[in-house]
């Protein structure tokens, strides 16, 4: 989408690789930092939740903590 979210990458088994948010995700995703590593998991799926830009920050920490998801435990 092209309107502020928390978005998933979930991998094939269900799980929860990666949590991010964005104002402008069809932006963000062109260049993003984890797509390589994305790329190499097997049936990888984007999912999202639309959320107020305001409460961007907020949610998508909520939800790392919640989820705990190995990609957001890497630095770079």
């Amino acid at each position: 989408p092209s309107t502020p979210c928390v978005y998933f990458a979930i991998d094939g088994s269900g799980v929860v690789q990666y949590i991010g948010q964005s104002a402008n995700p069809a932006l963000r995703w062109i260049k993003h930092h984890r797509l390589s590593l994305l790329a190499e998991m097997q049936s990888v799926r984007i999912a999202y939740l639309s959320v107020d830009v305001d409460l961007l920050l907020r949610v998508e920490r909520a939800l790392i903590e919640y989820f705990d998801p190995p990609l957001n435990q890497l630095r770079g």
